[in-house]
């Protein structure tokens, strides 16, 4: 899914109407955010405006299930999406996403959108929930950089890792 997904993001050009236009960016940010980065559910619902500078998120405690702060350096391509999205952007909302009128996505709003853009892009019967994001994750950086670093991507143990995701050793 990884690989279709990343074709279709970067070959997709922006909607004409300025609605359709910042749903697409923002839901653009959200997939690259996810595919890159392993984020829960309510690590993305908490996330504020505030938490991304100079092309990291930093991710305060109370954001994060296991650990402290942790800071997390994003690939271009993520902060090139995200920076479009936030600078199309006409409110002041302190929440990184937003509905079209400007009000924090809750996290039942977050799902749905993942679930239906995922359901369309890759046209499948059911779209991909956000729990979906960190397997594709830790199955695709186990293969390219091992487990250790995989578990401290996830923010996780490796025996959580092994025990969690079905990686092939």
């Amino acid at each position: 899914y990884r690989a279709h997904l990343l074709a279709h993001l970067n070959s997709t050009p922006l909607p004409k109407t300025d609605a359709r236009a910042l749903s697409y960016a923002r839901d653009k940010a959200l997939l690259l955010i996810l595919l890159y980065v392993p984020l829960r559910r309510t690590t993305l619902h908490l996330a504020q405006r505030s938490w991304y500078k100079n092309g990291v998120i930093q991710i305060p405690r109370d954001g994060i299930k296991t650990r402290a702060d942790v800071g997390v350096p994003l690939p271009k391509v993520v902060t090139d999406a995200l920076d479009a999205y936030l600078s199309m952007r006409r409110d002041n909302e302190p929440s990184l996403f937003t509905t079209n009128d400007g009000s924090p996505m809750q996290k039942a709003n977050l799902y749905l959108t993942l679930y239906r853009r995922t359901q369309k892009i890759l046209d499948i019967k059911q779209g991909l929930g956000i729990h979906t994001f960190r397997h594709i994750l830790a199955t695709t950086a186990s293969r390219k950089i091992g487990a250790e670093a995989t578990a401290n991507l996830l923010i996780i143990s490796q025996k959580t890792l092994h025990e969690c995701y079905d990686l092939a050793d």
